[in-house]
């Protein structure tokens, strides 16, 4: 819930919600973010804005 709530904050920040209809980077996003095994709010944020910035909002 962490990693969801946190990619819906930061692709709503950068006006990009429409990537969550993106197969091929929706895919690359989790794919990315289910690497990590520990979460917490911060490091949930953080992870999703540097994956993001990586995948090109």
């Amino acid at each position: 819930m962490i990693a969801l709530k946190a990619l819906f904050s930061e692709l709503t920040a950068a006006k990009k919600l429409d990537r969550l209809g993106d197969r091929e980077w929706l895919g690359m996003a989790v794919a990315e973010l289910s690497s990590h095994s520990s979460w917490s709010r911060s490091k949930g944020s953080l992870l999703v804005k540097e994956t993001i910035q990586s995948l090109g909002t």
